[in-house]
């Protein structure tokens, strides 16, 4: 991070918050001149701050002067980032997995998850409970898939991907367009 260390703030930090919302132990960003104004009236006790803005801590608190406040503060937020849920079995008895399937090294599969016929699961794969992977889908190495997600057949993911709670890919998207008689609409799959 690089930062310089402006003020004399005695407190200990105890996590990330908003500019608006912090309390006097935890640390913000100001990232832009435009957000320095809320500073005043912020409990922050300690803000990353681009060192391109001209704004002083005032009495008891502490600035951290950037470069680029979004990155330094992105690396504030991994410190406090909690660990991820923890897997009792790597593959949960009450998964349903095709026996077509071809699962990589390291793989983990959360209950009530379905991963149907002629998947493919690279190596360290993590499907979190109640994830859907239709058949002949391909998910690359060192995925991760949160609850709720579903994908559909013949999908291709690639490798380091995260894909959110209830995330769809593969669905239907292409709308429906008008026939030429006039007589109704067509589904474009």
């Amino acid at each position: 991070m690089n930062g310089i260390i402006a003020g004399n703030s005695t407190k200990q930090i105890t996590g990330p918050e908003q500019l608006e919302k912090a309390s006097d132990s935890q640390i913000t960003f100001i990232g832009s001149a435009k957000y320095a104004k809320l500073w005043e009236n912020s409990q922050a006790n300690v803000a990353i701050i681009n060192d391109s803005i001209e704004l002083e801590p005032g009495d008891g608190r502490t600035f951290i002067r950037v470069k680029n406040a979004d990155l330094a503060m992105a690396m504030i937020l991994e410190l406090f980032n909690p660990e991820p849920p923890v897997f009792d079995d790597d593959i949960h008895p009450a998964a349903n997995i095709h026996a077509s399937v071809k699962m990589g090294a390291g793989c983990k599969i959360g209950a009530g998850c379905y991963v149907g016929k002629n998947v493919v699961l690279g190596d360290g794969v993590i499907l979190y409970p109640n994830v859907t992977v239709f058949d002949d889908s391909i998910i690359g190495d060192h995925t991760v898939i949160w609850s709720g997600t579903v994908i559909r057949e013949r999908s291709k993911i690639g490798m380091y991907c995260i894909l959110h709670i209830n995330v769809s890919i593969g669905a239907d998207g292409f709308g429906y367009r008008s026939r030429e008689d006039g007589r109704g609409l067509v589904k474009i799959p």
